[in-house]
């Protein structure tokens, strides 16, 4: 009877060691499952970060080149009388007093505007030399005039793009030294202000420093601040100089 109960608790024992390994391998394989979904789920939303990213910048770019586009088409109607006058002009002196043709004519003023001059076609006769007078310095004043327009757009555009790389960069203990003008170890707001608009080329340095000079003339007490009682000083203190230049002069 002994023997038949030691086996049979035997048998339950393994029975019992079977459910509890089964149980393991499930709860391990189960948290393989979490910590791969955990995974995947993470490298998804890095991969949406990424392409929202992309679409972001992509968006930003169509919308500067769409602005430079209307920027410079606005450049053109805002020219094209003057040049449909510059082109008319040109056609019609060169048929009366030249005998070109349109296309020659046409060529004469679009090489002329361009400060090209090949010397294919110039004016032969007294009226048309004088035209020429008048025509070629006009006609180059305004190519020039919207060249500069259009080379200005493309100029602001990258300004406005350093300045947004500039902003988001990371300040540098050397960009910290060169704040702290009055090496007091912290730098105050003014002093940032005064770094980032020098910096972005909002503002020259020498204006910054004759505006120091201003209000320290006005600041007679010395205490950082411009107050009443300084203004009334500063008055005072120019009444007296008028008077002692007079009294000077007698």
């Amino acid at each position: 009877m002994k023997g038949v109960r030691n086996r049979s608790s035997r048998r339950l024992m393994k029975i019992f060691d079977t459910i509890k390994n089964d149980n393991e391998s499930d709860q391990i394989s189960d948290g393989i499952t979490a910590n791969s979904t955990s995974a995947s789920s993470v490298s998804n939303s890095y991969l949406e970060s990424l392409s929202k990213n992309d679409d972001d910048k992509l968006s930003t770019m169509n919308q500067d080149e769409k602005s430079i586009i209307n920027q410079i088409g606005s450049i053109f109607v805002s020219q094209l009388p003057v040049l449909c006058l510059i082109l008319s002009l040109a056609i019609f002196f060169g048929k009366k007093f030249e005998g070109w043709c349109t296309a020659t004519s046409i060529y004469y003023c679009w090489t002329t505007l361009a400060t090209v001059g090949y010397g294919d076609y110039s004016p032969q006769s007294q009226p048309m030399r004088l035209f020429a007078v008048f025509f070629i310095p006009f006609s180059v004043a305004i190519a020039g005039e919207m060249i500069g327009r259009i080379a200005t757009i493309f100029a602001n555009r990258e300004e406005a793009r350093a300045e947004q790389r500039f902003l988001a960069r990371e300040l540098t203990m050397q960009d910290l030294i060169v704040m702290d003008t009055d090496n007091s170890g912290e730098v105050s707001f003014n002093e940032f202000l005064t770094f980032m608009l020098v910096t972005m080329q909002k503002v020259e340095q020498d204006t910054v420093d004759e505006l120091k000079v201003v209000f320290t003339g006005l600041n007679l007490d010395g205490s950082g601040t411009i107050k009443k009682d300084d203004l009334i000083l500063a008055v005072k203190k120019r009444k007296e100089q008028k008077l002692g230049n007079r009294a000077a002069r007698k």
